[in-house]
């Protein structure tokens, strides 16, 4: 009785309020993060000047030829963004490096037109630069070590999109801010309907079709380049703020990188071991080529050939330094720590080796990239491959100094002088370059011959170079040379101000006029062109018989289709 007693009593005491989808025994979720931001009037002054400036690099740039005008909207950009986040003159070395490569890289858009691997490697140096001089304001270990470089690339991938709602949030506390959103939402929101209904009148009405038709050919790119320029600023307002406001750790879960080294030194030495010893392995075979009684090594039939010792090896060392770099890093950001913070001395010795082998490979490749130059000429591809080793060597350097020195910061050093590498060689111009050193090799007597099939696939910043071969003394080379300059005028700049002369001079002659289209490259080319008096060399072709060739291939063709 006592026990229903009290059971009553408690079914009569009230129940608090449960949520019966809640776990009570759970832990308790922490909320993630938010940083609010409150934006200054110099915030909406600079956010007008991103807009512009979006502008100017969408019009100038992408449907503008990236010239002059883009060169010029570049740095305004980058400057402009350096101006809104320093705010107490704190520059570091990885900012000030980075600004100045930002600038350097920008200014071969107006040197050459078409050059495709100068103007892409510009356009990555520029990017990597521009986005490290903005998170070094907020960071200064970027790029000092592994965990520096997550944090940079977590700051331009991640960041910018988990906060790209905060400006607008920040906008919409002002309730003309809020009149002007919603204006511009409801824009936005109209578009998707538009697209729906648009054609639907059009195929109603022809009268209306003749209109939206006219409207389409005369403002549809400007259509396309205010959206691409819309977007471009939406990324580059969220970037800038995530950077000033300090928002890169926000609403991202902090790195612990003590606890994340979990590898012990006898799995790390045994697996380095392992690789350290087949390199090895490989230095003792290379001895075949020097020393005869390792001969025996080689290949059955094997023929010491100069083209084949010379040529093999290149992307083979590529891709081993790549591959030794990602395991050594890895393996020294993740290995477990002796109580002095170092890394075991085996280990270190291990790593030692793998980098001063792969250092070794890289220098036997250079030298035979040397000799294969010295013999065969130059190419873009050679070109870049040998910046590209000496960059990688660099990195591996730095990193040996950082396994014995760990409080210094090699790696923005490296990172610093890789990308002035790549910098230095879109300034001086892949093809410009390689014009110009199988062109003066061939006429100083340093080669014999000179490949112009490889001319002729370069763009217009070779002209001035080939130039030089239309009054060489050989009369094949000469007629071939002014081909190839009409060829490569005729594709990389303008056809259109190209005239003939029929009556005095027989030739072709150019006029080249630009405004924010101006490159350097167009201009000494259009020179060079007119200096080399360029004829026509057709006159002798029986065009009648080409066609009657081409109209029985046709007819065959057909026969064969019916």
């Amino acid at each position: 009785m006592d026990n229903i007693q009290n059971n009553t009593n408690l079914s009569n005491q009230p129940v608090a309020n449960v949520n019966p989808y809640v776990n009570p025994y759970g832990k308790p979720i922490a909320p993630k993060p938010q940083k609010k931001i409150e934006l200054q009037k110099v915030d909406y002054i600079f956010f007008g000047i991103f807009a512009v400036l979006s502008l100017c690099v969408v019009f100038f740039g992408f449907f503008g030829g990236m010239a002059i005008g883009f060169t010029i909207s570049l740095i305004a950009l980058v400057v402009t963004l350096v101006i809104y986040m320093f705010k107490n003159g704190d520059f570091t070395f990885i900012s000030v490096a980075s600004l100045v490569l930002a600038i350097l890289s920008s200014v071969t858009f107006s040197l050459y037109a078409i050059d495709p691997l100068s103007r892409f490697l510009a356009f990555v140096i520029y990017f990597s630069s521009t986005t490290m001089c903005a998170v070094s304001t907020i960071d200064e270990t970027v790029m000092d070590t592994i965990e520096g470089a997550i944090k940079y690339l977590r700051s331009v991938v991640v960041t910018p999109f988990q906060n790209i709602l905060l400006p607008i949030k920040a906008l919409l506390k002002n309730d003309k801010n809020k009149t002007a959103i919603q204006i511009g939402g409801a824009f936005l929101a109209a578009i998707p309907v538009l697209i729906i209904v648009v054609p639907l009148l059009t195929s109603a009405d022809a009268a209306f079709e003749g209109l939206v038709g006219k409207i389409a050919e005369s403002l549809g790119m400007t259509i396309l380049k205010l959206i691409i320029s819309v977007v471009l600023t939406g990324f580059l307002l969220a970037f800038a703020i995530s950077c000033k406001y300090e928002l890169n750790e926000t609403n991202s879960k902090p790195i612990n990188f003590e606890k994340a080294r979990t590898l012990k030194s006898p799995f790390a030495v045994t697996f380095l071991g392992m690789i350290a010893f087949v390199y090895l392995v490989y230095m003792f075979s290379q001895t075949a080529y020097f020393f005869s009684a390792f001969s025996g090594i080689l290949p059955a039939g094997y023929e010491f050939s100069f083209a084949q010792y010379a040529r093999r090896g290149f992307f083979e060392t590529e891709a081993i330094a790549f591959i030794n770099l990602v395991l050594m890093g890895g393996i020294q950001w993740k290995s477990v720590r002796r109580d002095n913070g170092e890394l075991n001395l085996m280990l270190k010795g291990i790593m030692t080796f793998i980098s001063v082998f792969t250092i070794l490979f890289i220098v036997t490749a250079l030298s035979k990239m040397v000799m294969y130059i010295g013999e065969y000429g130059l190419t873009v591809l050679r070109l870049f491959t040998s910046v590209f080793m000496i960059a990688t060597a660099v990195v591996i350097v730095a990193f040996i100094i950082r396994v014995f020195n760990p409080e210094l910061d090699t790696m923005k050093y490296a990172v610093v002088i890789a990308l002035s590498l790549f910098t230095v060689l879109c300034l001086c111009g892949v093809d410009r370059t390689v014009a110009h050193y199988n062109v003066n090799a061939y006429l100083s007597g340093m080669h014999e011959s000179i490949d112009l099939y490889t001319l002729e696939g370069l763009s217009e910043s070779s002209i001035p170079y080939i130039y030089k071969l239309t009054v060489c003394g050989d009369e094949t080379i000469e007629k071939e040379s002014k081909r190839i300059i009409y060829m490569l005028y005729d594709w990389y700049v303008d056809d259109s101000v190209v005239t003939y002369d029929e009556t005095e001079t027989k030739t072709y002659s150019a006029t080249y006029k630009a405004t924010y289209g101006f490159t350097l490259s167009e201009y000494f080319a259009t020179k060079s062109f007119n200096k080399a008096e360029v004829g026509w060399y057709y006159d002798d072709y029986d065009y009648d018989t080409y066609y009657e060739d081409e109209q029985v291939i046709e007819d065959e063709v057909t026969v064969l289709e019916e």
